[in-house]
């Protein structure tokens, strides 16, 4: 996507929210003039902002294996957010399909950005690369505490956030989370 702004919103239900997602050696590449603006509604649970996955297994297997990619490249901002308010946490709270999830169980909450797997990339170049959560007190406590990180790494996957000005990392609970991989924020000087 190449404009002047680009704006991906989503919502709807309180799990399994995904702004964007690069799976099966993908490569997704939004430019702006101005902004990128992701915003993830109702991620009350299972949700990312951004993400690269790997391919499940018995997947048709791709043409190449060069990994995910997600780049976002802004003359103004990168912003990524995530919301989940108290009627989201009543939702989950109150089905009993929802709270019989493996991801309820496991109390995996919402990510800003995900990246998964070798070969995998996540990179925004911008003005200010702002990854924010807005995560009700309510929904952070569901099943005794969610994680919902602001970047979160895993597996060899890589993320980089360069700035002219400011890199922002607001994690729900945590900011920076990366397991056998890289995370990588440079700023100004």
């Amino acid at each position: 996507m190449s404009a002047a702004n680009n704006i991906v919103e989503v919502g709807g239900s309180p799990m399994n929210q995904e702004g964007i997602t690069a799976h099966g050696n993908a490569t997704i590449t939004l430019k702006a003039k101005e902004n990128n603006k992701i915003t993830v509604e109702n991620a009350a649970y299972s949700s990312d902002g951004i993400s690269t996955l790997i391919n499940r297994t018995g997947a048709r297997p791709g043409t190449r294996d060069d990994g995910n990619k997600i780049i976002l490249e802004a003359g103004g901002d990168n912003i990524v957010t995530m919301k989940s308010g108290d009627a989201d946490a009543d939702y989950v709270n109150n089905s009993k399909v929802l709270t019989e999830t493996p991801y309820y169980k496991s109390k995996r909450g919402s990510n800003g950005i995900f990246a998964y797997g070798d070969k995998s990339l996540v990179k925004l170049i911008g003005e200010n690369n702002i990854v924010k959560s807005e995560i009700s007190e309510k929904s952070k406590a569901l099943n005794g505490g969610f994680r919902h990180i602001g970047i979160y790494s895993w597996q060899n996957a890589k993320v980089e956030l360069s700035a002219k000005s400011d890199n922002i990392v607001q994690g729900g609970i945590w900011g920076l989370y990366s397991n056998n991989s890289s995370i990588s924020l440079k700023g100004k000087k």
